[in-house]
């Protein structure tokens, strides 16, 4: 009896290091693999392209196609802040978020305004609470080119204010701090806990000057942040953005303190 349950045990020992080496690799040891799903972020439902990535292997680069749109970058979120990095190791199931630009221009015909606050009288946003009071100040002008979207502005800033790009008092279309292609250390963010999107976070001015804003807008790639909670088809300009829209910053120099009455310290 004894013998019989000892040739028992060492089959059952075989059986499952014979089921083992169905699954093992070369070497004996498992393949994990995970899987890369390449989609279209404009067109959330529609997977471009699914690939089996070996663990600590790399996704791949290329560049899809689609017609009457040039292919921009692959990211790595849906809201398209991060671009991904291809140059590290895949150790999970993968999606990649490839976004496409229009080849077609578009006029925007929106008006976007400068939209803060101050407590320096000096600033048009001197007391206005982030609404907009004088929109003759405050508005920015469209500037007419060929196939580019631009507005401007120029304006005496001070240490302290804040405001973002929008084209209403509620904040729609905002183009915030995330926008800006080079602060050049005269600008800062103030990051919202609540809300970490760059996009509509405050711009804070860290040293005065006379400034000129240049917003570059591309309304035919505009996107809309509808995984928010608080997103409706009713509201949904106050998510909408923009992968390519940018905002360019030159200060022109110092202003005067004359005249100017700081109302806080």
């Amino acid at each position: 009896m004894k013998t019989k349950r000892w040739i028992g045990i060492v089959l059952a020992t075989l059986a499952v290091v014979g089921g083992a080496g169905v699954v093992a690799c070369k070497g004996g040891e498992e393949t994990i693999k995970y899987t890369v799903t390449y989609c279209d972020a404009t067109q959330p439902n529609d997977v471009l392209k699914k690939e089996e990535v070996a663990q600590g292997g790399k996704a791949s680069d290329w560049t899809p196609s689609r017609e009457g749109y040039t292919f921009v970058d692959w990211y790595a979120t849906a809201d398209l802040l991060h671009a991904f990095d291809f140059n590290s190791a895949v150790d999970r199931d993968t999606t990649v978020y490839g976004f496409f630009a229009a080849d077609t221009f578009a006029e925007d015909t929106r008006a976007f305004y400068v939209l803060g606050t101050s407590e320096d009288s000096g600033s048009i946003l001197y007391d206005t609470a982030w609404k907009i009071k004088d929109a003759g100040k405050q508005v920015l002008k469209k500037t007419q080119k060929s196939e580019t979207n631009e507005y401007t502005i120029t304006l005496d800033l001070y240490e302290g204010d804040q405001f973002q790009f929008a084209v209403n008092n509620a904040f729609q279309n905002q183009r915030g701090f995330g926008y800006i292609v080079d602060a050049g250390g005269y600008l800062k963010e103030s990051k919202n806990f609540l809300n970490p999107n760059p996009r509509v976070s405050n711009i804070i001015v860290t040293q005065p000057g006379n400034y000129t804003f240049t917003l570059k807008t591309h309304p035919w790639s505009d996107l809309y942040d509808t995984s928010n909670s608080s997103y409706t088809e009713e509201n949904k300009e106050n998510y909408n953005f923009n992968v390519q829209d940018t905002i360019r910053v030159v200060r022109n120099g110092d202003v005067s303190a004359a005249g100017r009455v700081r109302t806080k310290k």
